[in-house]
C-alpha cells in the first residue's frame, strides 16, 4: 500500500543547515566505520543535525531528505551531531 494514499500527514519536521561541503573521490568512505563508499566523484554536504537532535540513529544510507526543496539522500551513518547528504542533485547547495 502506498503511504501517499493513506491520508496521513507529517506530524513534525527537522530543519538544519549545511555546515560544510566535501568532494569525495571514487572509493573514499563516509561515516562511522566508513559504511558508505563513493562510487564516483561526489559532493556531499555535512548537516548540523544528528541523533542527539532527534534524527533517527538507525536511518540507513539512502534515507530521503530535502535540500533546498530538492529530494536527495543521506550517505553514511548518522552521528551524534552531524549527518552527510548527497549533493549531486543539488549543485547550488552549500
Amino acid at each position: 500500500r502506498d503511504i501517499a494514499n493513506t491520508g496521513l500527514r507529517p506530524v513534525m519536521t527537522l530543519s538544519s543547515e549545511i555546515i560544510g561541503v566535501q568532494t569525495l573521490k571514487a572509493g573514499e568512505r563516509v561515516g562511522y566505520g566508513g559504511r558508505y563508499t563513493a562510487r564516483d566523484e561526489q559532493r556531499i554536504g555535512i548537516v548540523a543535525a544528528g541523533y542527539a537532535d532527534g534524527y533517527p540513529r538507525h536511518a540507513p544510507t539512502g534515507t530521503p531528505v530535502l535540500v533546498d526543496g530538492v529530494r536527495t539522500m543521506t550517505v553514511g551513518t548518522v552521528s551524534m551531531d552531524m549527518l552527510a547528504v548527497d549533493l549531486t542533485p543539488c549543485p547550488q547547495a552549500g
